[in-house]
């Protein structure tokens, strides 16, 4: 859930994996929220959603990953990396 626009909006919108309620009208937001949490299917699929994204896009492998390219392909006399 998040309640203002921007990309996480975005991701949330594109994957299903949330919501993105009105920003700067709580009485609203809590009604959208607790539509959402009623109903058993979406919020089912929310949780699948959310799960698939946080393994591809936020996962410990992938910025393990990335971070290693990162420093692998940085060249400095100061850093030495053994892997």
């Amino acid at each position: 859930m998040i309640n203002h626009q921007d990309w996480q909006a975005n991701l949330l919108d594109e994957t299903g994996s949330g919501i993105v309620i009105s920003p700067g009208n709580p009485e609203e937001g809590a009604l959208q929220f607790n539509t959402f949490i009623q109903n058993n299917n979406r919020l089912k699929n929310a949780r699948i959603a959310d799960k698939k994204l946080a393994d591809a896009n936020f996962g410990r492998d992938m910025f393990t990953s990335t971070l290693l390219k990162i420093f692998t392909n940085f060249n400095s006399p100061y850093i030495e990396i053994k892997i």
